[in-house]
């Protein structure tokens, strides 16, 4: 999970999906465009820490996206779950820099596909970025059949985006 925050998506991955033998979170709790208070980071960083500390599966990295990225072989990881910096510049970096790490018949997902953020008449959207890069259609296509197969009791499904690779 790239963009780790506090925990909570990661603890759910954890108990809804039983073959997860290693769960990387990454993140630099350091402030950014969608969270600028540094107090709010720190206590993400302290609750994170706390929730994982005796979960063996867990590996947290801290550090930026694109670093991280570079420590894994290409086709290496299974699923992918990107909910970092939401800017359309730093969503598109992080998914060109993950989908290569992607094994064959994997996942690469996100939250916040209908996130927007238009400061200053710049293209700040999740959704702008992942259609750029995958196409409206292909990603709507399979937001529309996920919300169909699955029950929302586990993740916040309505603003997932998840493509196979």
């Amino acid at each position: 999970e790239v963009g780790t925050s506090s925990g909570v998506n990661a603890k759910t991955m954890l108990e809804q999906c039983q073959n997860i033998s290693k769960l990387y979170l990454v993140a630099n709790y350091l402030t950014c465009p969608d969270f600028e208070d540094q107090e709010v980071q720190d206590k993400c960083l302290e609750e994170v820490t706390s929730k994982f500390k005796n979960e063996p599966k867990v590996n947290l990295m801290l550090d930026s996206s694109l670093e991280v990225s570079k420590k894994f072989n290409n086709e290496s990881v299974d699923f992918v779950y990107l909910d970092a910096n939401h800017t359309y510049k730093c969503i598109s970096e992080d998914i060109l820099a993950w989908l290569p790490k992607i094994k064959k018949g994997g996942m690469i997902s996100g939250h916040d596909y209908d996130y927007e953020d238009h400061k200053d008449n710049k293209r700040l959207s999740v959704k702008d970025a992942t259609d750029d890069i995958f196409g409206h259609d292909v990603v709507e296509k399979h937001i529309d059949i996920y919300l169909q197969s699955i029950t929302k009791t586990s993740f916040n499904i309505d603003s997932d985006w998840w493509l196979f690779v």
